[in-house]
């Protein structure tokens, strides 16, 4: 039986017929502007006879006098409180006596409750909606959407249940809801515009008080500019400067390639609304998506003409090429360029093709595409290699762009631009703002500190800024991606380290401030910043935002320090880099000892920051420890237990005693081989079956992993022993009293390193971050290991670190021919005072596709957005 709450309030009944009745209106557009000198034809919604016919002003003001209107006021209303937590009213306005049905579905479409209502009077009725199901089960925390069925009207709305208090909520005054709605009846609007295009806005609501804005979608020739330091965008007949607060968006979700675009359209929409609804009004993608995205993105901005999503599109330059010459793509790179523009039309059809979308493009998404980057981060030997072939490309003029006396780069670019925006204005009547992708290291500044001017490990330059707009009315953007720790110029710059900002001194500002101003009177976009939630950090800076090494919330609120940097400095804009984690990318870091690149995004490498600078994060259901038996004891440690996941290795200790202060218990961990590994734990402890890593878990705020002195990576860099060290063998050999040594990670070419194994300990109800790698609660301790910690190299294959260096072609400091080895399991050797606890080997099963993944929202996702909305959208 249902305990749903069969509360139904007769608050109201409103008359259902309209003698005449004026409205004052706005017609809006989705760049925010009054839509000025169009012709509207106003009917009641879905029939034919006009009822008004109008043209509005220069600034889209209208005003309408309606008379004799039938009003159908079936009406479902959005309910009240929402966000949810646990009832809600939900308001319904019938025209006539009806029976109603609400049903109740979650968010996979999965019906769970519903409530029958016979005889519900004529007028507004408030009806309490609990949040259970059928059952009576309490409905777990996410969106619902409610469905409103009567003999001749149905609709939905959504409802975001935040959690479970037990106070069911009373209705309340509805005189609010009356007032909206005074109207009565819905209208469709027949509007052509003043460049003679038309469109339909169907079932408008009208208030008689206040203003009316009617949104509606315009297609301008050119909406957007790029004009002195800024976008601008052309509202109410002037031209207005903007600051975008935008972010990346990939779609390579868990166990795809980035070719794949395997985001489904589910996946896209929610997406979608999500950055909308939070505040970011603009998206930037590298290259063209499957058609789903783009039908998506429409679908969403039509039905939120007043909020909709901009999209900033790429054209992706390929990396893999023959010759090795960029020019060598010039064919295919236009090519390319004209079918991005065809597609943001809805106009193109491409057939199946391996690693790039293809599909029906059929939805027009243009009157949202705001402008166009095209290319990459292109690499300095690209850019040496054309120099050297085309030594005498320094000039280039074309019908929309020229530059004269530069590099060949800087040629090649231009002509690429100039093509793409005469294919926009030969084929779509349109323009467009344009750019190319850059960033720091092909930067044409002077830096103090590399060997020779412009030089970070290369001298090679690109830079547009001679570039001239011939006939080119949107104009020219510089894009740069820039990150705070990378180039070392970033942080090294001794004039840079002269920069501070509210939070502290801050090096990248001052090369925000250099950029900017080198490019004077252009509008500079960062289209990539950010920094990744990793346990590893891969680069150390000056500011304090590193390449990794921080948790969820520091990575949001140095997101938001960034963002607020780009906008202090006087640049155009900031994209913050990314939306989503993508476990298939490479860090340098990790490469020696993580998976191959084709099986790399089967699983989640927390410790590597390449994969880690999403807001939205992915991760497996958490562990129940059945998998393998339960080892006890009685006393001192009364229980061992060990799991597994995609991401770690979990050990759960339960204990006769809480830990005191001072104490110290010690886990040797063998992660292959009963034969290899050290024999003796650092506390003096024989093992039998020997142990590769030692874990000290300690009552303080730190946890140190150690390992044995044979197999420590510290040092190995890009494959390769900076320093020739014959006891590191990057593998496991028996030994008996060796050195056990910190699990540390060399992170420059200097003395620097990260302590990324002396663990994070929380205790007894602290604060936990999402770099915890020991939890103690009272009497239970719980531990995470990553696996590459543990130098597992693939746990979807079973693969841990087993080098030979022996096979270095005579270089003794070579290893780029890494050797693994499959491990027969993992076994512990627990040592707390006198009992020792030993497990067996917990063997796991391998995959060939991650499983049980759920999507999941950072601790940096609500920092970010809401430090982003504090920041102005104008200059």
């Amino acid at each position: 039986m249902s305990k749903l709450p069969k509360i139904l309030l007769l608050l109201l009944t409103i008359g259902f017929s309209l003698q005449a009745a004026g409205f004052d209106c706005r017609l809006m557009n989705q760049y925010g502007g009054g839509v000025g000198t169009a012709s509207i034809r106003i009917t009641e919604a879905g029939k034919s006879s006009i009822l008004d016919e109008i043209v509005t002003n220069q600034w889209g003001e209208f005003y309408t006098i309606i008379e004799n209107v039938s009003i159908e006021n079936t009406q479902l209303y959005p309910a009240y409180p929402n966000p949810s937590k646990g009832s809600s009213v939900v308001p319904v306005l019938l025209k006539d006596e009806s029976d109603i049905q609400l049903e109740t579905y979650n968010i996979r479409g999965q019906k769970v409750s519903s409530i029958s209502v016979s005889n519900a009077p004529a007028g507004l009725n408030q009806i309490v909606w609990q949040a259970i199901d059928n059952t009576g089960r309490e409905l777990p925390e996410g969106v619902y959407i409610i469905r409103l069925i009567t003999a001749n009207y149905s609709s939905s709305i959504k409802v975001a249940l935040i959690e479970q208090n037990g106070v069911i909520i009373e209705p309340g005054d509805a005189s609010n809801i009356i007032d909206t709605f005074t109207g009565g009846s819905t209208f469709d609007f027949y509007i052509r515009f003043a460049n003679g295009t038309n469109y339909i806005k169907e079932g408008v609501s009208l208030s008689e008080s206040g203003v009316n804005m009617v949104y509606t979608t315009e297609k301008l020739s050119m909406p957007f500019k790029a004009e002195g330091e800024y976008i601008q965008v052309y509202r109410d007949g002037e031209w207005v400067s903007l600051f975008l607060k935008g972010i990346n968006l990939g779609a390579a979700v868990p166990g795809t390639s980035p070719g794949a675009l395997a985001a489904t359209r589910e996946e896209y929409a929610d997406w979608i609304e999500e950055l909308a609804q939070g505040g970011l009004n603009y998206l930037r993608t590298y290259t063209l998506h499957f058609p789903r995205f783009y039908e998506e993105l429409r679908t969403y901005n039509l039905a939120h003409p007043n909020k909709p999503l901009f999209l900033i599109q790429g054209v992706w330059l390929d990396e893999e090429y023959e010759g090795n010459l960029v020019s060598g793509q010039t064919d295919k790179f236009d090519d390319d360029i004209a079918e991005i523009i065809d597609c943001m039309h809805g106009n193109k059809s491409i057939s199946h093709r391996f690693g790039r979308a293809h599909g029906d493009f059929t939805s027009d998404v243009s009157p949202w595409v705001l402008g166009y980057i095209i290319g990459r981060e292109i690499h300095p030997a690209e850019v040496e290699k054309i120099e050297e072939a085309y030594d005498d490309w320094t000039s280039f003029t074309g019908d929309h762009f020229s530059i004269q006396d530069t590099c060949q780069l800087d040629v090649w670019m231009t002509a690429r631009l100039d093509h793409m925006v005469d294919y926009m204005q030969s084929n779509y009547d349109e323009n467009k703002p344009v750019s190319v992708s850059s960033w720091p290291t092909l930067d044409p500044i002077y830096h103090p500190t590399e060997d020779t001017p412009n030089t970070d490990e290369e001298d090679e330059t690109f830079n547009m800024n001679d570039i001239v707009a011939v006939d080119a009315p949107a104009g020219f953007f510089m894009s740069y991606h820039a990150y705070p720790y990378y180039p070392d110029f970033m942080s090294d710059d001794p004039g840079y380290q002269t920069f501070s900002d509210s939070v502290g001194p801050n090096s990248y500002v001052g090369y925000l401030t250099d950029l900017n101003n080198h490019y004077d009177n252009w509008p500079l976009i960062i289209a990539e910043f950010g920094v990744p939630s990793s346990w590893g950090n891969a680069r150390f800076s000056h500011s304090g935002m590193y390449h990794g090494g921080m948790t969820e919330k520091e990575q949001g609120h140095s997101d938001v320090r960034m963002l607020h940097n780009i906008y202090d400095t006087g640049c155009a804009g900031g994209f913050v880099f990314a939306w989503i984690d993508e476990w298939f990318k490479n860090s340098w870091i990790t490469a020696p000892f993580d998976s191959h690149t084709e099986r790399r995004q089967f699983w989640q490498n927390v410790t590597n920051p390449e994969q880690n600078y999403g807001l939205i994060g992915y991760r497996e259901i958490s562990p129940d420890f059945t998998r393998w038996p339960t080892v006890s004891a009685s006393s001192d440690i009364l229980s061992v237990k060990a799991d597994m996941d995609n991401a770690f290795f979990y050990i759960k200790l339960q204990t006769e005693n809480p830990l005191a202060s001072g104490d110290t218990i010690w886990v040797g961990i063998d992660t292959y081989r009963a034969d290899l590994g050290e024999a003796i734990l650092p506390n003096g402890t024989i093992v039998n079956n020997r142990a590769e890593f030692a874990l000290a878990i300690t009552s303080s705020d730190h946890s140190p992993l150690f390992v044995t002195q044979a197999y420590n990576l510290y040092g190995i860099w890009h494959r390769r022993n900076n320093v020739d060290d014959p006891e590191k063998k990057y593998q496991s050999i028996p030994s008996y009293g060796a050195p056990w040594e910190p699990v540390r990670w060399k992170n420059s070419s200097d003395d620097a390193y990260q302590d990324i194994g002396n663990l994070i300990t929380v205790k007894n109800g602290g604060i936990k971050t999402s770099m915890d790698g020991v939890e103690i609660d009272g009497n239970e301790i719980l531990v995470r290991l990553p696996w590459s910690l543990l130098q597992v190299t693939d746990p979807s294959l079973r693969h841990v670190m087993h080098d030979d260096r022996s096979n270095n072609d005579g270089d003794p400091t070579n290893t780029s021919d890494r050797e693994e080895m499959e491990t027969d399991g993992i076994l512990l050797t627990v040592v707390h005072n006198s009992t020792t606890l030993v497990t067996g080997r917990c063997l796991w099963e391998g995959w060939n596709f991650p499983s049980n993944i759920v999507q999941y929202e950072k601790a940096s996702y609500p920092i970010f957005f809401e430090g982003a909305a504090e920041i102005s959208e104008r200059p």
